[in-house]
C-alpha cells in the first residue's frame, strides 16, 4: 500500500482569491488580478514540513467555454508554483462538461497525481472552496 500523503489544493479560493462579478466569484481574467490568499504560504510550509506531497486540482472550465486562453491559467499557474514552491504541480481541466472524469468532483485529476508521486489516496486529503468541489 502507498503511505504518501498529498493535500490536494483547488487553486481559485483557496490558494488565490476568487474575483467577484455581479456577486458571483470568478478566476482572474488578468495577471493583476492574481492575488494569494492571506496564511496560505505558511499554511503550505507546514503542511510540507509535515511530510505532506502538495497537489493543486483545478477546474478551469472558462477555457473550454472560450472566454479564457489555456495559455493565461498556465501563466498563473507558473506564477504561483513559483511563489509557493511547496507545490509539486497544479493540475487543471479545462473542460466544462460535468461527466468529464478530470473534472471535480471526479477522481482523475487526483487519480493522475497518485500514479506520478506514489500516493495514498484513502489518506489523503482534497481542500476545496465549494460544497461541489
Amino acid at each position: 500500500m502507498n503511505s504518501v500523503q498529498a493535500v490536494f489544493l483547488d487553486r481559485d479560493g483557496v490558494l488565490i482569491a476568487c474575483v467577484v462579478r455581479n456577486g458571483k466569484p470568478y478566476p482572474p481574467m488578468r495577471m493583476e488580478e492574481v492575488e494569494i490568499l492571506p496564511g496560505v504560504a505558511e499554511a503550505l510550509r507546514k503542511l510540507a514540513a509535515a511530510g505532506f506531497i502538495l497537489v493543486g486540482a483545478s477546474n478551469q472550465p472558462d477555457v473550454g467555454r472560450g472566454t479564457i486562453s489555456k495559455e493565461f491559467v498556465e501563466a498563473v499557474n507558473r506564477g504561483l508554483l513559483e511563489r509557493l514552491p511547496e507545490i509539486r504541480e497544479i493540475d487543471a481541466c479545462y473542460d466544462f462538461d460535468d461527466a468529464s472524469p478530470r473534472r471535480k468532483p471526479n477522481p482523475g485529476m487526483l487519480l493522475d497525481a497518485a500514479r506520478k508521486y506514489n500516493l495514498n489516496l484513502v489518506a489523503s486529503f482534497m481542500v476545496g472552496h465549494s460544497l461541489r468541489e
